[in-house]
């Protein structure tokens, strides 16, 4: 039985969420710090951006990573200066979104060869309410306020347009873009017709709606026409004797500046009632992916990192054995420094017979907290 005193939601739904992983009997080991947090210069100070970061993907190398902020309509390129070293390129910052557009909500970030993927959330909000010291501020400054302002509020969910594209652009091992390389394209219709997510495309997504946080190029790889690319969803996640998370196969094709986007398959992931946070192609081998997983809304439930195959983990009658495709590997603490930190981007930097290496990066940690991590296989 879970102790009520020790389970403190924001929502029922977060509750009833983060209650199969909360309840696991055996606890993870701890994934194991490989130094310190990574040294990341130069990114902007602006709406402190260097506190959101969302995203990562890097080079085989090393020597180039590319970041993304769940604030801003850029993401960043950096070169290495260094061991765990690394600095802005240039002016760095590759605007991604049109002019006039507001934040794109970067969630994601996926490498094939020197192209580069990056996808927004596609995701609702409910407006915010204000606390009494926030109404009384209000009236003071002779704004209107009327009786029933944050019911309103309450009952508003604000569509967020600019969030809903997936990006292609190609940069070369020194951090120069090709301005010709850009295109986008929206997965909106794969939601609107899916038979099972079309049902929370009007949820906010910190209530269980549409939230895209992961992406992984796909075990069919990329070429220059079209590319298969897995998708992983912080929410929904949907109910069960073990909840499962959802991850797209999509194939994306390249017209001019345009992405046609279709939906292949749909995998459901058991991940302890959690939802995707970031996802990491495993290189060289067929061992398949890394996924960082954590809460759909803002329970207190720990981050994960899990190895999975690539493949459903629903059970049916021809892989009774489904749920074996997906396991946990170990919990990721937060960085030093950062208690509070939220674990947001993964990638995947090497491996051998007994363990795995990678880096995670962090929201409301300065400069994302990188952290090179291992876990054990």
């Amino acid at each position: 039985m879970i102790n009520p005193d020790t389970l403190r939601c924001t929502t029922l739904l977060s509750c009833l969420i983060a209650v199969p992983g909360l309840a696991a009997a055996n606890p993870l080991p701890a994934a194991e710090p490989q130094g310190a947090p990574w040294r990341l210069e130069d990114l902007p100070r602006d709406n402190d951006e260097h506190l959101n970061i969302s995203a990562i993907a890097m080079t085989k190398d090393r020597k180039l990573m590319l970041l993304g902020s769940d604030e801003q309509t850029a993401v960043q390129v950096l070169l290495q200066q260094g061991d765990g070293a690394y600095r802005l390129a240039g002016d760095g910052n590759l605007a991604l979104a049109d002019p006039g557009e507001t934040e794109i909500d970067i969630e994601g970030i996926a490498r094939d060869g020197n192209r580069y993927w990056v996808i927004g959330s596609h995701s609702l909000k409910r407006k915010r309410l204000k606390d009494a010291e926030e109404l009384r501020e209000r009236q003071a400054h002779g704004k209107r306020t009327p009786a029933d302002y944050n019911h309103r509020r309450l009952g508003t969910v604000v569509p967020e347009p600019t969030r809903e594209w997936l990006y292609l652009l190609a940069i070369d091992e020194n951090g120069r873009v090709d301005a010709s390389s850009r295109a986008r394209g929206s997965l909106r219709d794969i939601f609107a017709n899916h038979p099972v997510l079309s049902a929370f495309r009007s949820i906010p997504s910190k209530e269980n709606g549409i939230d895209i946080e992961g992406l992984a190029i796909g075990p069919d790889g990329g070429g220059r026409k079209k590319t298969q690319l897995l998708v992983g969803l912080r929410g929904p996640v949907l109910r069960g004797p073990a909840p499962r998370a959802v991850v797209l196969v999509v194939e994306a094709k390249r017209k001019g500046e345009t992405l046609e986007i279709e939906l292949e398959d749909t995998r459901y992931l058991a991940l302890g009632g959690r939802g995707i946070r970031g996802m990491g192609r495993i290189p060289g081998g067929p061992r398949g992916y890394l996924v960082l997983a954590g809460p759909v809304g803002e329970a207190p439930v720990s981050y994960q990192v899990y190895l999975w195959d690539g493949e459903d983990s629903i059970p049916e009658i021809g892989d009774l054995d489904a749920e074996a495709h997906v396991r946990a590997l170990c919990e990721v603490p937060p960085p030093m420094g950062s208690p509070r930190a939220k674990a947001e981007g993964i990638h995947v930097l090497e491996t051998d017979a007994d363990a795995v290496d990678f880096v995670v990066v962090y929201d409301s940690a300065p400069d994302g907290g990188a952290t090179r991590f291992r876990c054990r296989l």
